[in-house]
């Protein structure tokens, strides 16, 4: 599938977490490698800065995580979401892995209660994963 046909694809889903999450800033779904599938809230010249910033803001929190000894044996198993805020506004990233079609990051930001968010994001997440 190429990136134009993906990311009208995934754009209803995109859209859906937006409507269910007040006071968005921006969400962006993109590959772990930083291209871009779907965004809201961006223009031009942001869509393609956020998007790589979420991949590469993942891969640093992933190594951080590796690096901690959390008691399992096992290993973390990678970083599965990370969370931020500034101003008020909560920014919460996931990495979402897929049987099919590869893994992908999506981030969202909203002036929102950071449970909130995690909420919206757990349940886009998991309908992202399942397409």
């Amino acid at each position: 599938m190429d990136s134009l046909a993906m990311g009208h694809f995934f754009l209803p889903v995109l859209q859906d977490m937006v409507a269910s999450l007040p006071k968005v800033r921006c969400a962006v779904l993109c590959t772990p490698d930083g291209f871009n599938i779907a965004s809201i809230g961006l223009d031009e010249k942001q869509v393609g800065k956020m998007a790589a910033l979420s991949s590469s803001l993942m891969a640093v929190g992933a190594s951080a995580i590796d690096g901690l000894p959390l008691g399992s044996g096992e290993g973390s198993g990678g970083l599965n979401v990370m969370t931020m805020e500034a101003g008020g506004v909560h920014v919460a990233t996931a990495r979402i892995q897929r049987q099919q079609g590869g893994d992908l990051v999506l981030m969202v930001a909203a002036a929102s209660p950071l449970g909130v968010v995690l909420h919206v994001l757990q349940s886009t997440r998991s309908r992202i994963a399942g397409m």
